[in-house]
C-alpha cells in the first residue's frame, strides 16, 4: 500500500510535469496579453563540480501579427518533434542532433555560482549549486552540463518557458537530483559514479590499519557506483581494473561477481588467453554483463552496460523513490566484485604497507565518443576522451618481531646460530615462524600481523644450554607499554652456613681485618683448602690454619625498583619488547656457558696421589728385584 502510494504521487508529479510542457506545445492560439516580448528565467538546482551548463533553444514560439498573441512552437532546423509523453531517448537523440548540427547557444547571464555562456558557447566560471539562466522568450530548452570536476555526468535537461492559464509566462526549477519523469523510461538526470574497495575477510584489526602475516589470504570488496545513460546514448564506458603490490599474490580464480541487492545467480565461464565471462539469465537467456582479463598480479573488467539495465517499473526499491515519488532512477543492477591475495614474502614492513589499487573507468558524456572496447594496445580506457576515472585503495600492514639473544651477565656476548620458534599460543603449538640469531645476536620473524606472540627456544648456540623459559612479544603500531624491574642486592660473606645446599665459596681469616674492618676473605684460587705455598711441608701435610673458616655468601640487602614506560614503535610495526610469561620485561633471552666437568679434591689430594703412585712403583720395583734374586 506504501509502494501504491508513492507510485501514485510519482504519476501525479509526472502529470503536473507533462501539463507544462506538452500544453506548451499544443497547437492553439494564445490570445490577449501575449506578447513575443514576454521573457521568463529557468534554474537548474542540484549542480557540482564546477560545471559548465550550456542551454539550446530546441522550440520556439510563433506569434501573430505584431507580435500579438501565440499561434504555435516550431521546432528548429533538424530537431525531431517530441511525443506527448517524451522519453529519455528521445531528448538525448535531440542532444546528439545537437552536436551533430552544432546547433547555437542562447546568451547566459551571469548566475549565483558565477557561469557565463556566450552566444558561441564560450564558457568561463562554473556551477556549484543553482544555475539560472538569463531571460528567455517562450519556447523549450535543452540544458548541456559538463566538466564537473567530481566526476559527475549530467543527462541532458529538458526544459520549457510557456504560458499558463493566466496568459502569463512561466518557467521553474528542475532538479539534477531527481530522474527523468518523462514516459516509462526513467534516468537520473545526475549520477556520480565512484568506487568504494574494502577488506571483509583475513586480516587483524590494530587501531585503523588492517594487518595480515605472511600467508594470510586477505579478501577484498569492490562496489561501483553505477552511472546512468540513456538506452541510446552511445558511449557506455564501465570499466574496473586492480593492481596488486609485490607483496600481495592476486588469486586469480577467486574472482566473482554478485549483484547488489538481488537474488540472481552470476554465472563464471572460463574463455580462452586467461579469460572469464560472467553472465546472468535473462527472460531465460544467458547474457553476458562482463568480462574478466588477467593483467600481471590484478585484472581488467571490462562490463556491459546494457546487460545490467533491467525494467524498473516493478522492482523499484523504496529507497529509491522519496515521499512524493520524485526520485525515480532507472534500474541498474550494481556488481558487487569479490576476489583474494595472499601475502607473499615479499610484503613490505612498515609506513608504506602493501597497497591494492583498484579504478573505475566510466563515460563522462554519453553522446561523444565510442563504448571502450579494450585491445592489446590499449587494455584499458586510462587516458581516453570523455573517460573519467576514480580510484580507491586499501592497504594491508604486516609487521615484523625482533628479540636479542645473548649470553648470561651485563656485559654478556651477543650470540648468534640460536633457532627460535615463534608460536600463535603460550603453550607453544601453534607454530607460526621458526628463525634463527645472526652475527649481532637478533632474531627477526617477518610479516606477522597485529597480536601476541609466544617464542621458545629451539636450539641453543654451540657452547650454550638451551633456555627452556617461553617469552612474550605484543606486535603493535603505535605503542608499546614496557615494564622493567630492577632488582639490586647487596652481598655479605659469612662463616654460618645458610642452609645445607650452601656451597663455600672461599675462606674467611677470622682473625684478620680489611681497611674497613671486616673479616679478610680469600677467595677458594687465592687459599685453596687451606693451603700457601711456603706454608706446605715437603710431604704437603701442613694443617690448616686455626683462624680460617669456610666463607659463604648471604643477601645482606635487596632493593627492587620498577619503572613503567610507554615507548613510541619507531621502527612502524617492528615489535621489539620481550616479556617473561610473569609479565615482567626482560632486554633480551639470556643462555648459559656449558662448564666443564670439575675434578675432586685439591692440591693436597693431588700430591698424595702422586706420593702414592711413586710408593707403588718403589714397592713394585722391589718386588721383582727380590724375585730376580730367588731366581738364581
Amino acid at each position: 500500500m506504501k509502494k501504491m502510494k508513492k507510485i501514485l504521487a510519482m504519476l501525479l508529479a509526472m502529470a503536473m510535469v507533462l501539463g507544462m510542457s506538452v500544453t506548451a506545445f499544443a497547437e492553439e492560439q494564445v490570445t490577449g496579453e501575449v506578447s513575443s516580448t514576454d521573457t521568463a528565467t529557468v534554474s537548474i538546482s542540484g549542480i557540482s563540480g564546477k560545471a559548465t551548463v550550456t542551454l539550446y533553444q530546441i522550440a520556439e514560439g510563433v506569434y501573430g501579427e505584431s507580435g500579438k498573441g501565440l499561434i504555435k512552437y516550431e521546432y528548429k532546423e533538424g530537431i525531431t518533434p517530441l511525443s506527448k509523453e517524451p522519453t529519455s531517448g528521445e531528448i538525448n537523440a535531440i542532444h546528439q542532433a545537437i552536436i551533430a548540427a552544432q546547433a547555437t547557444a542562447i546568451e547566459m547571464k551571469e548566475d549565483i555560482g558565477g557561469v557565463v555562456t556566450d552566444a558561441a558557447g564560450n564558457v568561463t566560471g562554473g556551477v556549484d549549486g543553482t544555475y539560472t539562466s538569463g531571460e528567455l522568450h517562450a519556447g523549450a530548452y535543452l540544458a548541456i552540463i559538463s566538466g564537473a570536476l567530481d566526476g559527475s555526468i549530467y543527462n541532458p535537461v529538458l526544459l520549457t518557458v510557456s504560458y499558463n492559464e493566466s496568459g502569463e509566462l512561466e518557467a521553474g526549477n528542475v532538479d539534477v537530483r531527481e530522474g527523468y519523469l518523462y514516459g516509462s523510461s526513467a534516468v537520473a538526470k545526475k549520477t556520480t559514479p565512484d568506487i568504494d574497495k574494502e577488506i571483509v575477510d583475513g586480516t587483524t584489526p590494530d587501531g585503523d590499519r588492517e594487518t595480515a602475516g605472511i600467508g594470510d589470504a586477505v579478501t577484498y570488496q569492490i562496489t561501483p557506483t553505477m552511472p546512468s545513460y540513456p538506452e541510446n546514448a552511445v558511449n557506455k564506458t564501465l570499466f574496473v581494473s586492480d593492481t596488486m603490490s609485490k607483496g600481495l599474490t592476486f588469486i586469480y580464480d577467486s574472482l566473482e561477481i554478485s549483484l547488489k541487492g538481488v537474488q540472481k545467480e552470476v554465472v563464471r565461464t572460463e574463455e580462452p588467453d586467461d579469460k572469464y565471462a560472467f553472465s546472468i539469465d535473462r527472460d531465460g537467456e544467458s547474457v553476458v554483463i562482463a568480462t574478466a582479463q588477467k593483467a600481471g598480479n590484478g585484472f581488467y573488467l571490462n562490463f556491459v552496460y546494457d546487460a545490467l539495465v533491467y525494467n524498473s517499473e516493478n522492482t523499484l526499491a523504496e529507497d529509491e523513490i522519496d515521499d512524493m515519488g520524485l526520485r525515480v532512477i532507472q534500474a541498474v543492477y550494481t556488481p558487487v566484485i569479490r576476489y583474494q591475495a595472499v601475502i607473499n614474502d615479499e610484503a613490505v614492513v612498515g609506513n608504506d604497507g602493501n597497497p591494492n589499487d583498484a579504478k573505475l573507468y566510466y563515460a563522462n558524456q554519453p553522446n561523444t565518443g565510442t563504448t571502450f572496447e579494450p585491445t592489446d594496445e590499449n587494455p584499458t580506457p586510462g587516458g581516453a576522451k570523455g573517460v573519467t576515472e576514480k580510484e580507491d585503495k586499501e592497504i594491508v600492514y604486516t609487521y615484523q618481531l625482533a628479540f636479542l639473544k645473548t649470553g648470561e651477565g651485563k656485559d654478556a656476548e651477543k650470540l648468534a646460530g640460536a633457532v627460535f620458534g615463534i608460536y600463535a599460543d603460550a603453550g607453544c603449538t601453534q607454530l607460526i615462524d621458526v628463525v634463527k640469531t645472526n652475527a649481532d645476536g637478533y632474531a627477526v620473524s617477518s610479516k606477522v600481523k597485529a597480536g601476541t606472540y609466544y617464542i621458545k627456544e629451539l636450539a641453543a648456540p654451540t657452547g650454550y644450554t638451551l633456555n627452556d623459559k617461553v617469552y612474550v612479544i605484543e606486535a603493535v603500531w603505535t605503542t608499546a607499554t614496557s615494564t622493567v624491574t630492577v632488582t639490586d642486592r647487596k652481598w655479605k660473606y659469612t662463616t654460618v652456613k645458610p642452609d645445607d645446599n650452601a656451597v663455600q665459596i672461599g675462606w674467611i681469616d677470622t682473625k684478620g681485618t680489611d681497611e674497613s674492618g671486616d673479616d679478610v676473605f680469600y677467595a677458594l684460587d687465592e687459599y685453596q683448602y687451606g693451603f700457601i705455598e711456603d706454608e706446605v711441608d715437603n710431604m704437603g701435610i701442613s694443617a690448616l690454619r686455626a683462624n680460617f673458616a669456610p666463607a659463604y655468601a648471604v643477601y645482606d640487602k635487596t632493593t627492587v625498583t620498577t619503572d613503567v614506560k610507554t615507548e613510541v614503535n619507531e621502527g612502524a610495526g617492528t615489535a621489539t619488547g620481550l616479556k617473561e610469561l610473569n609479565g615482567e620485561s626482560v632486554s633480551s633471552i639470556p643462555n648459559t656457558k656449558l662448564a666443564a666437568l670439575p675434578s675432586t679434591g685439591g692440591i693436597g689430594t693431588t700430591i698424595f696421589t702422586i706420593g702414592g703412585c711413586a710408593i707403588m712403583i718403589a714397592a713394585a720395583g722391589l718386588f721383582f728385584a727380590t724375585r730376580r734374586k730367588t731366581d738364581k
